[in-house]
């Protein structure tokens, strides 16, 4: 199938940057729903253009119980992701404060009820239910993967698990498009190696499926060994040879992502 730098670019603008977009006006409709439903209601979190951000600061500024129900009952009515809440509440549980700039009270993301921990383990008790989950660059430290994890990994799934990948080659690399809050996806990379996955990006491991099930539900667009990866790059940049190296994991993502649904079209097309 002959595929262009353009498609690539195409599949991400289709798949990731329209649904932010989307995403983004349910979040506006969201904040106008609650001040119809809460007349005379005051919004604490200063308006900063962005509606996703203004909706979350306004949730977690929320005083009372009570307050913050009427908030899950219009992101509910919006079909909203709890396992993507989760999974941001760990990327604040676990993230570099450098990165963050925030503190462990705001891990209680929506869906999270109570977060406790002994040693390195964390147990989340959730509306998905119990949650166990470790920090990564922990159990890693004495390691030669460690240097990985003093990298920036917010924002950095697939470089950071590409880096982890190369010196770890027992792991594999799953390619996903997992979900938003509202509504579609964005791509992800994370590893896996039997039944423990390793979401580099959060600073997470998972021991169990019990526990990495309830989050990592999005869809699997491929799942890659190391050699796997580096010899479907070099197949793949023999096509678009202006593709960034640095970025081997998202240009696959994107390339099997862009064949998968086109031979979807073209399946139902031909019903």
């Amino acid at each position: 199938m002959k595929i262009t730098y353009d498609d690539l670019y195409e599949q991400q603008e289709i798949r990731a940057t329209k649904s932010k977009w989307k995403q983004n006006s349910i979040a506006a409709w969201i904040l106008f729903e609650y001040s119809k439903r809460n007349p005379g209601c005051e919004f604490r979190y200063p308006n900063t253009g962005n509606f996703i951000e203004d909706l979350l600061g306004n949730y977690f500024l929320s005083e009372s119980i009570e307050e913050k129900q009427k908030w899950i009952e219009l992101f509910e009515e919006n079909k909203f992701q709890y396992s993507e809440s989760i999974r941001n509440g760990i990327y604040y549980l676990f993230g570099k404060k450098k990165e963050l700039g925030e503190n462990e009270a705001d891990a209680l993301w929506p869906g999270i009820k109570e977060i406790t921990q002994s040693n390195n383990q964390y147990t989340l008790e959730t509306v998905l239910g119990t949650i166990k989950v470790s920090k990564a660059s922990r159990l890693f430290y004495n390691t030669p993967s460690a240097y990985v994890f003093r990298k920036q990994l917010i924002g950095e799934c697939h470089e950071r698990s590409y880096d982890f990948l190369k010196k770890n080659q027992d792991y594999s690399v799953v390619l996903s498009y997992m979900p938003n809050l509202f509504s579609g996806g964005y791509y992800h990379s994370y590893l896996q190696k039997g039944d423990t996955i390793l979401d580099i990006a959060s600073n997470s491991f998972f021991d169990s499926k019990e526990s990495s099930d309830k989050l990592f539900n999005g869809e699997t667009i491929a799942k890659l060994s190391y050699q796997e990866v580096e010899e479907n790059f070099q197949k793949l940049r023999e096509k678009i040879p202006e593709l960034d190296n640095k970025q081997k994991l998202l240009s696959l993502s994107l390339y099997y992502d862009r064949i998968n649904h086109k031979t979807k079209r073209i399946s139902e097309n031909n019903l």
